[in-house]
């Protein structure tokens, strides 16, 4: 990186963090699912359950108050490797903890840029903006997936170092989304021999932190009560981008639309193996193993959310700057998964959002004397489709009646996704039986099934994906 892109880059982080505490101290960002984890981290902390109803709830009446009806409760449906980190903040006043996530949330986006622009190669300045609007989504609900996204490309960038113990490092903190770490991990164990005793070292550090944070106990309690529970929770929610939920609102039970989303999650589990396999033969570029199985799992599904699309960016970013000539598919499936489409209608979001697809086409377009045109062209089609997306409607009178309605049954030692599930079923806003809410769906959908047909035809051709040299020489993980 040049001096020149390095200070537009340090200006750029330094004007996002001066954004975001500016926003925090005018309440303008809620504690959001933060409090959740917090939460949980809490009931670690003293010794208790945090998959139930109490003691989160009372919790989290304290970190957010008035931010739920006094039954509900956010869970936190996370394994209890991940919530050791959550539980170190707890030792920290709410508010305090809440700062610091927010710092490691900035840090991770200005990592994640840094890393992605030596893979693709790219200027740094250029993939952060890209970025930028579903990340902002992402800080402004608390959601960690620009951590885990992080943990996917410093994998990447790991193998194409060849430096097996980082990478396996670096997957294990993927973990904290285990439904992104699985095919990932597995990509790696086949097809990456030197990662598998790095994996097996790692793995068994998140199991002895598994048992020291809950024992086997909480870990049986996990994967056979609250994963189901949270999946079941969330069938008719209006912000479910998940197989599951399209089955539900086309008419399927909900095990069955419960068993389509899992089928949907192997099959493009193992398809993004196998694809992440022939694009790192094709330009012995090993980096393919981590960007490609993360961004494949999130078509279909059974508990998805548009926060989670960031996950597929890494992946479009680098086949985007790596194709051998400008791609308008690859390009719209940039901006189609770069864009918040269903919750970009604010004014600081259309900024945003603007904002990645100017970067987005600039990326695209290499040294073409028009691309200033272009971008800004891109850039405000791109908002008027927001605007128009954003007046669709997002809600069907009624709602899906497979969740109950009553929270007068619920009990401390329930599980805690149930209390969600009623506080679902109570609001009407928050879930749509309606297939023309879909639609507002459509845009993410289309960038993620793009992003995979394009990996497909990309990895169908003769020509090799590997960055341009000196990056492409002396690398392999295998």
């Amino acid at each position: 990186m040049d001096s020149k892109n390095r200070f537009a880059f340090v200006a750029c982080v330094v004007a996002l963090f001066l954004l975001v505490f500016a926003l925090r101290a005018t309440h303008k960002l809620p504690p959001s699912s933060f409090k959740a984890f917090y939460c949980a981290g809490q009931a670690v902390l003293d010794g208790r359950d945090p998959y139930v109803v109490e003691p989160l709830r009372t919790c989290e009446r304290i970190v957010a108050p008035g931010a739920l009806p006094a039954y509900a409760v956010e869970p936190a449906p996370l394994p209890g490797y991940a919530i050791g980190p959550f539980v170190v903040a707890a030792l920290a006043p709410p508010d305090l903890a809440r700062d610091v996530y927010f710092v490691v949330l900035i840090a991770a986006l200005a990592v994640t840029a840094t890393m992605l622009a030596r893979l693709a190669p790219l200027p740094a300045v250029a993939v952060l903006l890209a970025l930028l609007a579903t990340w902002f989504l992402n800080l402004s609900y608390g959601e960690p997936p620009p951590i885990t996204t992080a943990c996917i490309v410093l994998a990447a960038l790991m193998l194409q170092r060849n430096r097996p113990w980082v990478a396996a490092v670096a997957a294990g903190g993927l973990a904290l989304e285990p439904h992104l770490a699985a095919p990932l991990w597995l990509a790696l164990a086949l097809f990456a021999p030197r990662t598998r005793l790095p994996l097996l070292v790692v793995g068994c550090a998140l199991i002895a932190l598994d048992a020291a944070i809950g024992g086997p106990h909480a870990a049986v309690e996990y994967f056979v009560r609250t994963l189901p529970a949270q999946a079941l929770s969330e069938v008719s929610a209006a912000d479910q981008f998940s197989l599951t939920h399209v089955a539900v609102v086309a008419g399927a039970s909900v095990p069955l639309a419960l068993r389509l989303g899992f089928i949907s999650y192997a099959v493009m589990a193992v398809l993004g193996i196998l694809v992440a396999r022939r694009l790192s033969l094709k330009g012995a570029a090993p980096e393919y193993l981590a960007l490609v199985p993360p961004a494949f799992i999130l078509v279909g599904g059974t508990y998805l959310h548009d926060i989670q699309f960031y996950s597929a960016l890494p992946l479009a970013l680098v086949l985007l700057a790596r194709a051998p000539r400008p791609s308008f598919g690859l390009a719209a499936a940039t901006v189609l998964l770069a864009v918040p489409w269903v919750e970009a209608s604010s004014r600081l979001m259309l900024v945003l959002s603007a904002t990645s697809v100017f970067a987005i086409g600039w990326i695209a377009l290499p040294k073409r004397p028009w691309r200033i045109a272009a971008c800004a062209g891109a850039a405000i089609i791109a908002v008027a489709l927001v605007i128009a997306i954003g007046r669709l409607p997002a809600v069907k009178r009624g709602t899906i009646a497979a969740i109950p309605s009553a929270a007068t049954a619920l009990r401390d030692d329930d599980q805690a996704p149930l209390a969600w599930s009623i506080y679902l079923g109570n609001n009407p806003i928050l879930t749509s039986a309606s297939p023309r809410s879909l639609i507002r769906m459509v845009p993410t959908w289309g960038g993620a099934l793009l992003l995979v047909f394009c990996s497909l035809a990309l990895a169908g051709r003769a020509r090799t994906l590997a960055p341009p040299e000196p990056l492409a020489a002396g690398r392999s993980a295998s």
